[in-house]
């Protein structure tokens, strides 16, 4: 079985529950990503029928997947404050870190919007003339790049509502930041992800064609360390 099929073995435990289903996947082929949908709903019906008798399955009911065109992606306007917020931090609960979240609406006002230090892009069920729940934000940032002597695009933050997960939400705000960063003679998209985050990360090689950069080592400084900076001054 490919690596690509592991988490179905770790989710289920014993790899004796898969004997006779290994089938189901070719090994050799390239797979669609609809065909393995299909054939892992096929695989969870065979591990719940052969494994009824003596150690029940119960499937967690799942939200119907989203068509493409019953959600669209938009520019954040000041009138979205409040929907960025709550993206923020339903963001920062997903990533174990819900105190982290400092964003007021007057902060989004003041640097979103009036000094646009930043942009941000929402996703949306329904459609521009009847929009529904908001369920995908891109905050993003230019940067430039002494080598190649252009700007580049920084993704500060993707995110999907959990229950939208699957539909295609997160590829489609990964295709509008790229349509951005064209616009503006970008050489680069950047972005960084926690190593715990195993599934964004498959996600972003595997199906982006993302680089890790694996020799580069982030570095910050955060308040205190920038007012401690400051000694370093040569002039008032």
């Amino acid at each position: 079985m490919t690596e690509s099929f592991l988490p179905w073995r770790r989710s289920f435990g014993s790899p004796l529950e898969f004997t006779g289903l290994v089938e189901l996947f070719d090994d050799d082929a390239v797979i669609s990503a609809p065909d393995i949908s299909n054939r892992a709903e096929r695989l969870l019906d065979e591990i719940h029928h052969w494994n009824s008798a003596n150690t029940p399955y119960t499937r967690e009911p799942r939200m119907a997947p989203i068509p493409k065109n019953r959600f669209f992606i938009r520019q954040a306007v000041e009138a979205d404050i409040p929907t960025i917020i709550q993206l923020i931090v339903d963001l920062a609960t997903y990533e174990k870190a819900a105190d982290s979240a400092k964003a007021t609406p007057e902060l989004l006002r003041e640097n979103l919007f009036e000094k646009k230090h930043a942009s941000a892009l929402l996703a949306f069920t329904g459609s521009p003339g009847a929009e529904g729940d908001a369920i995908g934000l891109a905050l993003y940032f230019f940067n430039f790049s002494t080598w190649t002597g252009r700007p580049g695009l920084y993704l500060e933050d993707l995110f999907v509502s959990e229950k939208t997960r699957g539909a295609g939400v997160g590829k489609a705000l990964f295709g509008e930041l790229a349509a951005v960063a064209q616009a503006n003679n970008c050489a680069r998209m950047d972005w960084a992800v926690l190593k715990w985050n195993k599934p964004s990360i498959d996600f972003y090689e595997k199906a982006l064609g993302a680089t890790p950069m694996s020799e580069w080592q982030g570095m910050r400084l955060e308040e205190d360390g920038i007012e401690r900076l400051k000694r370093f001054r040569i002039t008032e």
